[in-house]
């Protein structure tokens, strides 16, 4: 029995925060949809990424200035794409997004967890990033006294 799957929704260019998510959920659709074994698959794959993105893309992509065999290439038009999103993060409203993350109430800690990972890969923290969520953890758990504990032990490892 096939699996049937939708698409991912058209792609809202005012949240250039969410493509890395958009984009993993088009890579599962195109899997699903077949389009990584055909013999014109890149093609394929490259005008359905070009129509999901919707009507703005074809814009975006005449922005880049690209070569005739750029255009058509998969791998260079989505990396173009990836940088065209990443250069529009706002690192301060990325940061404030972290650093303002607490442990809300009924959430499993490990949600909570998940979810500090998942904000501090837009966050540029480089070598600090293990430390800065072992500490988010500490001061935003809904446990005050083990925040309190966990705080003064000079000890604790992420």
């Amino acid at each position: 029995m096939a699996l049937q799957i939708s698409p991912p929704s058209c792609f809202d260019f005012s949240k250039s925060e969410s493509w890395e998510g958009w984009y993993t959920r088009f890579e599962r659709y195109c899997s699903e949809a077949g389009l990584r074994d055909a013999d014109d698959a890149a093609t394929k794959k490259l005008d359905t990424l070009l129509y999901l993105l919707g009507e703005k893309a074809d814009d975006v992509v005449r922005s880049f200035s690209l070569t005739s065999e750029e255009v058509g290439n998969y791998t260079v038009v989505k990396e173009k794409f990836t940088a065209y999103f990443n250069v529009r993060r706002n690192m301060i409203y990325e940061r404030a997004n972290f650093n303002s993350r607490v442990q809300r109430s009924g959430e499993p800690i490990d949600d909570f967890l998940t979810s500090l990972y998942s904000l501090a890969e837009s966050c540029s923290f480089g070598q600090l990033k293990e430390e800065l969520i072992r500490d988010r953890v500490v001061v935003g758990i809904l446990a005050k006294s083990l925040s309190e504990r966990l705080q003064l032990d000079p000890t604790l490892t992420g």
